[in-house]
């Protein structure tokens, strides 16, 4: 009997625009043709594809690359042909972030699944003595509580810690860098950013943490190289002479990361 699991080729030109998260149990998966599509991001995890050999994503809309995407180690052909991406830096999973979203996701279901909120009556059989018992902060108390809501619990979910205040505007010792690139990536916020200088039209990146700026591709965002298998790589960027498009096209990864930095096209 057939089954998704042993699926492994996934053809182009369906108008997707998402992909189903069952989609990432597909690890005998080799051939994945996107391409035709209106893709604007693909699934962050598209890394758990671990047997992918082939990843065909032009003529879609994307505008960045997913960060587990040097992740597949078996990929040996790469196509991100006419899709809306200004260079090729892959930001990096902010694990501080999701770990955050997941719990409070885990702290939202626990509640909602409780017919009794967050606290739980608890009888001690040798005194008789009754204590209350909250589920999501594993705290106790004496006395009969207030039911609080998962806000009141956790905070306001969309302000900073406070404590973030203290290190923002100081100087960038390592310690303190770090410390605030944490706390920023708990709200969401990466560490680097792009941007576009209006008047050459070229790209730079702004780091959050120290509000540094860079000309080039910052180092934590130079990852696609971790596709150590890869030998056909291609993209396009728009010419800075006319109005056209220059395709680039290599037949080795080494090569390919020579010809984006000499066309200006990080990678």
């Amino acid at each position: 009997m057939f089954t998704l699991s042993h699926l492994t080729h996934a053809q182009e030109n369906n108008r997707l625009g998402t992909l189903p998260d069952e989609f990432l149990t597909l690890t005998n998966l080799q051939v994945l043709k996107l391409n035709k599509n209106n893709f604007k991001q693909l699934p962050k995890y598209i890394g758990k594809l671990v047997s992918l050999v082939h990843l065909d994503l032009a003529n879609n809309v994307l505008d960045i690359l997913p960060p587990t995407l040097p992740s597949l180690r078996k990929l040996e052909y790469l196509d991100v042909t006419s899709n809306g991406l200004a260079h090729l830096g892959i930001q990096p999973i902010m694990q501080e972030y999701e770990d955050r979203m997941r719990a409070m996701k885990n702290k939202a279901l626990l509640k909602l699944k409780s017919e009794t909120g967050v606290w739980d009556t608890v009888v001690d059989p040798k005194t008789g003595h009754t204590c209350y018992y909250n589920r999501l902060t594993e705290t106790a108390s004496n006395t009969k509580p207030i039911e609080a809501s998962i806000e009141d619990e956790d905070g306001d979910p969309d302000k900073l810690p406070a404590r973030l205040d203290r290190f923002i505007n100081q100087k960038d010792e390592p310690n303190e860098y770090i410390e605030r690139k944490k706390l920023l990536a708990q709200k969401g916020v990466p560490e680097w950013d792009l941007s576009m200088d209006v008047s050459s039209g070229q790209i730079y990146y702004t780091n959050a943490v120290s509000n540094g700026i860079l000309w080039t591709l910052p180092e934590p965002l130079d990852s696609l190289g971790g596709c150590v298998s890869m030998k056909h790589f291609k993209a396009n960027q728009v010419s800075r002479v006319g109005a056209g498009v220059e395709r680039y096209t290599w037949d080795d990864a080494r090569g390919a990361c020579q010809a984006c930095h000499a066309h200006a096209l990080q990678c």
